[in-house]
């Protein structure tokens, strides 16, 4: 379970939620809500309150993560599994008395008393609302997915001709293809391809679009010899002509009930992978199944981690030396252990090695989670692919932060304990061989903001060295030797007040006192960035000709109950004039100088990736749906236009038939980034539907 308590909201989310709970058959007495509140200072605000890392219990959010269940399975869950520490512990009248101040603090009118028991709840469904959506909207029913499409009889020759895609293909890409997340093995998402350029970018016209399965969208078209494969909606994977857009093959796979409802991080998959003559596919199940690239159908269907568990596969495998490498993220309900890296098979599925993030005692850095049983230590998710060096033969990986931060606040006075929490907040370096760790560097020991730093690793050659650079959420980036993990260097955009200090030689930070402050109650004070942070995973864009790298950035702050732009004074919702905020940016980071060659400020929060091409283009795209190719030297706008949905995920270019296209698509995002950044920028509203559509571009004949 991972967020934060927001007590008090904008009008615009918090308002249609209430409506909508209004609505429901439920109430509650002022008496139970105030035993509530008290409930909730003793039981839950560690974890719920700023600073933990429990979702929110208020606004769009909450109502979203509930989407479709009943008001009795909200009672159950709450009396059987919280406090963590302690399930069963609660009464029934105590539950209900929590479940009531839920109620009141999302602006619901006191009424008759609430249920005091399952029975007494019943099945009433909690209402369902998505943040910057109409009641009606988020009511509305979810389109089906669309149904398994096999070719018949003879292949069409686009498919046919389909070559198998080795680790020689997959070092050296053809210029054509996008084989893998980020085009590359070192993450660098840039593109050699120059046809398109800047200039004439400005003719740049759509080529064709495709309506995908309905659901989360995140995802990063594949391309390979002219196919071009998507994952979309919770389990529906398409292969079309790259050029014209026909669909080839669709390949539905049947989906638990119970995710269907689930909260829809569940439902993303951000990337897939082609090697030898398969399609690798992370699923909503959390299995990791190879698709024949030329028919759809399955080869095999492994199981990686327990989605009952809460474990999941956002991120998509990284494939090398016969091998598979998937990430595994999840476990908001704190399974025990933490979540990890697997290695796979590339022919059978068959499981090779398995790494835990979350280090076990007997272990190398099992003696840094305060002395807790390993029951009690979670998080480490890899919400993102590895990247992989050949040259050194390592790959390397990054992790998310801890989702109970309340035994690691006070270090245990136990000799040789720390509280630093390995391996959360690390960059993981392991031979993909064995599953050996070679070395890590934990950017951010004991993370008590929910601060990740699991973003892609770019590696990139500096001054003459191999170096893995990387960034959290607090956009300071770090370059690491790839081959020891020495320390490099450092560049804070001056987007957070968390660390005041880092050392050049070893990278260990000092850490702000005034961000949060623990005692008999969590007091937060403004501390930037929000858990949304400066930047999350949508990835950055390398061009090793220039040393440029390209940064989606946003700029805000929290001060537990709202979030805010910094530079602008106090412009919280409800005192800002939304039309002259600019929070969101676009830098160009020199690598080689640790100097920012242009900034381009934008209105709304950046929610694609960057990707930037030998054209000397960056495309791009932000909340206000615009999308966009900028000069990649100086920043300027070149070209753009209307989408019909916001783009939280990953443009790519390739080529098909010896023309050059570029690629986005466009959908609801599950992850709360872009959701909540509109309730900063309310002029942007967002569509009402969970539509997802790709959109494929190119210039005239």
């Amino acid at each position: 379970m991972k967020g934060m308590l927001r007590l008090a909201a904008t009008a615009a989310l918090v308002l249609p939620v209430a409506a909508v709970l209004n609505a429901a058959a439920t109430s509650y007495t002022v008496e139970q809500a105030t035993a509530g509140k008290a409930l909730y200072g003793e039981q839950c605000a560690a974890c719920h309150a700023a600073g933990g890392a429990a979702p929110p219990l208020v606004g769009g959010a909450f109502a979203r993560n509930w989407s479709g269940k009943s008001a009795g399975e909200l009672f159950a869950k709450i009396r059987d599994t919280m406090p963590t520490t302690n399930p069963h512990s609660l009464s029934e009248n105590q539950t209900a008395a929590l479940i009531a101040y839920i109620y009141q603090q999302n602006n619901v009118v006191a009424g008759a008393a609430f249920p005091r028991s399952v029975k007494e709840v019943g099945t009433a469904t909690v209402p369902v609302m998505t943040e910057g959506r109409s009641a009606e909207a988020a009511a509305a029913p979810t389109a089906p997915m669309p149904p398994s499409v096999m070719p018949k009889g003879p292949l069409p020759p686009i498919l046919a001709k389909l070559t198998p895609v080795t680790d020689a293909t997959l070092r050296n890409p053809s210029p054509a293809d996008w084989l893998i997340w980020r085009r590359t093995y070192d993450s660098h998402g840039f593109s050699p391809l120059a046809k398109i350029n800047k200039a004439n970018v400005k003719s740049l016209r759509m080529a064709w679009s495709w309506q995908l399965a309905p659901g989360p969208m995140e995802a990063t078209p594949i391309v390979h010899d002219g196919v071009l494969f998507i994952e979309s909606g919770p389990g529906t994977v398409q292969a079309f002509d790259g050029a014209t857009g026909d669909l080839l093959w669709a390949h539905s796979r049947k989906v638990p009930a119970e995710l269907l409802s689930a909260y829809p991080l569940v439902r993303v998959k951000r990337s897939m992978a082609i090697y030898g003559e398969t399609l690798l596919v992370p699923t909503i199940d959390s299995h990791l199944i190879a698709l024949d690239m030329r028919t759809g159908r399955v080869v095999w269907d492994k199981e990686v981690a327990d989605y009952k568990k809460t474990f999941m596969l956002t991120a998509g495998p990284i494939v090398a030396r016969g091998k598979i490498f998937q990430g595994i993220s999840g476990s908001y309900a704190r399974q025990a252990g933490g979540a990890g890296i697997v290695a796979l098979d590339a022919k059978s599925g068959e499981e090779v090695w398995r790494f835990n993030t979350v280090a076990r005692d007997g272990t190398p850095g099992g003696e840094t989670w305060n002395d807790l049983p390993v029951e009690r230590r979670s998080g480490g998710s890899v919400w993102v692919p590895g990247s992989y060096d050949p040259d050194n033969n390592l790959l390397y990986f990054g992790t998310g932060q801890t989702y109970d931060v309340n035994p690691l606040r006070e270090k245990s006075t136990k000799p040789g304990v720390t509280n630093d929490a390995l391996y959360t907040d690390t960059t993981l370096a392991i031979d993909p061989d064995t599953g050996k760790l070679i070395w890590h560097f934990q950017h951010l020991p004991n993370d008590l903001w929910d601060l990740d730093w699991s973003f892609e690793r770019t590696v990139a050659t500096i001054d003459g060295k191999r170096m893995v650079v990387t960034a959290g959420k607090q956009a300071i980036f770090e370059a690491l030797d790839a081959k020891t993990g020495k320390y490099g260097f450092n560049y804070d955009f001056g987007l957070q007040n968390v660390v005041t200090a880092i050392d050049p030689v070893t990278g260990a930070k000092t850490i702000s006192p005034d961000t949060v402050r623990w005692g008999e109650k969590v007091t937060v004070n403004k501390t930037c960035p929000t858990e949304y942070g400066a930047r999350n995973w949508i990835a950055t864009s390398y061009d090793a000709a220039s040393h440029l790298l390209y940064i989606p950035l946003d700029s805000s702050c929290t001060d537990g109950l709202r979030s805010h732009v910094p530079e602008q004074g106090d412009t919280s919702v409800g005192n800002a004039d939304a039309s002259k905020l600019k929070f969101g940016y676009i830098a160009a980071l020199d690598l080689k100088t640790r100097k920012v060659a242009w900034t381009e400020r934008t209105a709304a929060a950046q929610t694609s990736a960057m990707l930037a091409t030998a054209g000397g283009l960056l495309f791009n795209s932000n909340l206000d749906r615009w999308f966009r190719a900028n000069d990649a030297k100086t920043g300027a706008e070149l070209w753009k236009v209307r989408l019909s949905d916001v783009a939280n995920a990953y443009p790519i270019t390739y080529e098909a038939n010896g023309r050059q296209y570029v690629a986005i698509a466009t959908g609801s995002s599950g992850v709360v980034l872009t959701k909540s950044k509109s309730t900063i920028a309310p002029q942007y509203p967002l569509p009402g539907t969970d539509a997802a559509t790709l959109w494929v571009f190119e210039l005239p004949n």
